[in-house]
């Protein structure tokens, strides 16, 4: 959990040091309304009205945070990789698909990914090093 926290802060911190809009609001309210019908409808409908921000695009944390965890499957969990890989491949598409990001915000989200997970692993091992109630399963 450590890392995926991290990973999350340093990408918050590039987004705001940093925001880029995504293709999602360039398009009309027609284009990207909702549909209706279904059952998380006014849910979706509410996190878009409150937390949806034109920010965040570049590099895709969605991108990257999925990488991490196929890559964290593959070294702690290898029998489930058969599963992850594939939902993470959809993942990677989808954000594409529904306009989230562009194809140029999952490049960056691939390239990024191995910076910022070394990075958030150092950190932990450093901090463990130094603060006795870190646990090392957190990793």
């Amino acid at each position: 959990p450590f890392i995926i926290i991290n990973s999350l802060l340093v990408y918050y911190l590039i987004f705001s040091f940093f925001p880029v809009v995504g293709p999602q609001y360039y398009f009309s309210k027609e284009l990207i309304n909702v549909p209706g019908g279904y059952v998380f409808e006014p849910l979706i409908r509410m996190i878009q009205q409150v937390a949806e921000r034109p920010t965040g695009a570049f590099p895709s944390s969605h991108v990257s945070l999925c990488l991490m965890l196929v890559w964290m499957c593959y070294l702690y969990a290898r029998k489930w990789i058969f599963l992850v890989v594939p939902v993470a491949a959809l993942l990677i598409l989808s954000t594409v698909y529904i306009a989230a990001h562009y194809a140029i915000d999952v490049i960056g989200g691939i390239l990024f990914t191995p910076i910022i997970y070394l990075f958030s692993a150092m950190l932990y091992d450093l901090l463990s090093k130094y603060h006795l109630n870190v646990v090392k399963s957190w990793k």
